[in-house]
């Protein structure tokens, strides 16, 4: 039997997104916990701030809305490049009222980055969002010794903020700083 898979795409854009399902969950987990990129953003020697997190500790920040038709203020895609899945990105903490959104992204390969996909998925989303949404602030939260991806971010559009993680706890309501010298960056659809 074929999945029913749904997919974002847009002329111009060599990339596109496909919605992620639950039987992706694992994957996604396994790119970010147990490839050779992981150690650009989590555990040790360079992130003994930001552990790796168990399959349990993962599935408890991304719950089965993630990933299903279930209406939640997040949802998880994977990013295809022809018919190659390079990584995931998703978003959570929509707040509509605002107009605002929270992303996050990782590739599951070393060998996808350098080569544009991250910040062409990253402008992907947010036109989608905009126009599916009304969406028009985007937020994402790297650590600062991230450069590479910082780099990526800005490539993409956004700006770094003066933002503390009290400041930034008080705009999103939780706590979205994962390391120690988070730092917030913002894109604005016009």
């Amino acid at each position: 039997m074929t999945k029913k898979y749904s997919w974002i795409q847009y002329p111009g854009f060599k990339i596109l997104l496909r919605r992620a399902v639950l039987e992706d969950r694992p994957i996604i987990y396994n790119w970010m916990s147990n490839s050779n990129i992981t150690k650009t953003m989590l555990g040790e020697p360079d992130y003994p701030d930001a552990p790796i997190p168990s399959f349990d500790e993962f599935v408890e920040d991304f719950s089965d809305s993630f990933f299903t038709e279930i209406e939640s203020s997040g949802k998880c895609f994977i990013i295809m490049n022809d018919n190659e899945e390079i990584g995931t990105l998703c978003y959570d903490l929509m707040n509509l009222r605002k107009n605002w959104v929270v992303l996050d992204i990782w590739l599951k390969d070393e060998m996808f980055c350098g080569k544009g996909y991250g910040s062409e998925a990253l402008k992907l989303l947010c036109i989608y969002l905009f126009d599916s949404k009304g969406i028009n602030n985007f937020y994402i939260s790297p650590s600062l010794r991230n450069t590479r991806a910082i780099k990526s971010y800005e490539k993409a559009g956004f700006t770094k903020l003066k933002m503390n993680k009290t400041q930034a706890k008080r705009k999103f309501g939780v706590d979205i700083f994962d390391y120690g010298d988070n730092v917030v960056l913002k894109k604005v659809n016009k």
